[in-house]
């Protein structure tokens, strides 16, 4: 599980944002608690009250000029429910110290992943601000804790399963880290990964290249590469190929990437997972890479194929724009990939 905490706001717009996603049936209201008299035999309780109520407990403290705490607890996939969800929510504000405080709680089901938004305000049942000093390190160490996690460890052992991958160079290593969660640093000769909002551990760059040298893992056979681009082309025929932008939908806790429908298929169907590279705020990918998660490998995106071939690849796209330059007999055999 992700937990992240979103800026303050001066205002409580997330409850319209969240209304919003019930309202259109993307998202649904779980959990309301702390309202007073207001919710007593009441099921049509509606944004408008409870914007109103979370303004007059939170303008008990003048000095508070961000009152607005919103946060989303979300998962990989639909491994956790909602519901579960939610409980961990509970738990988590419970101990960084927003008990008696109003709060809403909201799941959304618009995404891959599930998860839930959390409202409530920063003052207190006494009138005080809460505690927000390092608040988000004491949060995903509560996290941690319901988890199970030990965060060393957890580091220590993706590290582990990262260096079984067969990759040529240092950024392709930082690739497979940056996928299990962590962010990557670099500082004089050696990486350092971040997680949890805290330093998790480092390794010299020294080490990782006298890895590859070494050879740590096998390369893949030569024929991994024909079976890859055999099952672009032909899936490329079923789901379109065309590489775009993800919308940037707010209180999101993903990264603005690059997908297509094509390389989304791959990575649920074969494990082949396309990451698209892009200057900062630049609406097009200059180039990619694929982590083949069933040969433990990474490639370089041109090792099986020019990104502008494969982001025109598809046959709905060769009909719309008439690229001759791809047609072509040639469709390797996918024959044995699996």
């Amino acid at each position: 599980m992700i937990f992240k905490i979103f800026t303050s706001g001066a205002t409580f717009h997330a409850v319209d944002y969240n209304e919003k996603k019930h309202k259109n049936g993307t998202g649904d209201l779980v959990h309301f608690d702390n309202f007073g008299s207001m919710v007593l035999g009441r099921t049509d309780i509606g944004k408008k009250e409870f914007v109103e109520y979370l303004q007059k407990w939170s303008a008990r403290n003048k000095k508070i000029k961000q009152p607005q705490f919103h946060a989303v607890l979300s998962c990989k996939g639909k491994e956790i429910t909602h519901e579960q969800l939610k409980d961990s929510a509970l738990e988590i504000m419970k101990d960084l110290g927003y008990s008696g405080i109003p709060i809403l709680i909201y799941s959304h089901n618009d995404t891959d992943n599930n998860h839930v938004h959390i409202v409530t305000s920063r003052v207190g049942v006494n009138g005080k601000k809460v505690n927000h000093t390092f608040e988000r390190k004491r949060a995903n160490a509560i996290l941690n804790r319901i988890q199970g996690l030990e965060p060393k460890q957890e580091f220590s052992q993706n590290v582990s399963t990262a260096l079984k991958y067969h990759f040529t160079t240092i950024p392709q290593f930082s690739m497979l880290m940056e996928r299990m969660g962590y962010t990557v640093a670099t500082k004089e000769e050696q990486l350092q990964f971040y997680k949890h909002g805290q330093e998790m551990g480092e390794l010299k760059k020294d080490v990782l290249l006298a890895r590859i040298q070494e050879q740590h893992q096998p390369a893949p056979a030569p024929e991994r590469k024909t079976q890859i681009v055999a099952l672009v082309h032909k899936y490329a025929k079923l789901y379109d190929s065309s590489i775009q932008k993800e919308d940037n939908i707010a209180y999101t806790t993903k990264a603005t990437c690059f997908r297509s429908d094509l390389s989304d298929f791959l990575k649920q169907s074969f494990g082949l997972e396309f990451v698209f590279f892009a200057a900062k705020g630049k609406d097009s990918a200059y180039g990619y890479s694929i982590i083949d998660n069933k040969a433990n490998a990474v490639f370089k995106g041109s090792e099986i194929m020019k990104l502008d071939v494969l982001d025109h690849l598809s046959a709905q796209k060769l009909n719309q724009e008439g690229i001759s330059y791809l047609k072509t007999d040639y469709e390797p055999s996918a024959e044995g990939f699996i």
